[in-house]
């Protein structure tokens, strides 16, 4: 008798867990990565050692700068929900820490993007020294944002 409870119990315990867990698994949105790239030169400062410093291969490459043109930074930036319009990027630059840069984006279905600061605005400002990622709905109303420690 126990065991045939136990073969009625088991699976209505793992439907009850499955809509526990469907209610718990919010597709709120969330900015899930920023990730940043700075680019002056042919090999990046952490690939450095790998290409430009490696003795046992008989293949180094010289490190050599961008033309101004060519030199940037990239910030990739990834979210997790469709119901996002707009994609706003805001930073500011070493050089210029009174002014507040900004750049938008407009996901038809991508749910990614990179943001990248360069040619004249790279030159001038500097580096990025503080960001904030922020999503926002069709009627603008802000759903999630995600920013550095500097912001």
């Amino acid at each position: 008798m126990t065991h045939l409870r136990d073969f009625i119990r088991r699976p209505l315990l793992l439907v009850a867990c499955l809509i526990v867990m469907a209610g718990c698994a919010t597709t709120s949105p969330r900015v899930l990565e920023v990730t940043r790239g700075k680019y002056v030169s042919n090999i990046r400062p952490e690939d450095e050692r790998v290409f430009a410093r490696d003795r046992a291969s008989h293949f180094l490459t010289e490190i050599v700068s961008l033309p101004a043109e060519q030199q940037r930074e990239m910030f990739f930036v990834r979210w997790n929900s469709a119901a996002v319009r707009s994609v706003k990027f805001e930073y500011r630059q070493v050089h210029k820490p009174d002014q507040i840069g900004q750049q938008r984006f407009a996901p038809a279905r991508q749910s990614s993007h990179t943001f990248v600061i360069h040619g004249e605005e790279f030159l001038t400002g500097g580096a990025v020294s503080a960001w904030r990622v922020s999503l926002w709905s069709p009627t603008d109303e802000l759903l999630a944002e995600s920013k550095s420690a500097l912001w």
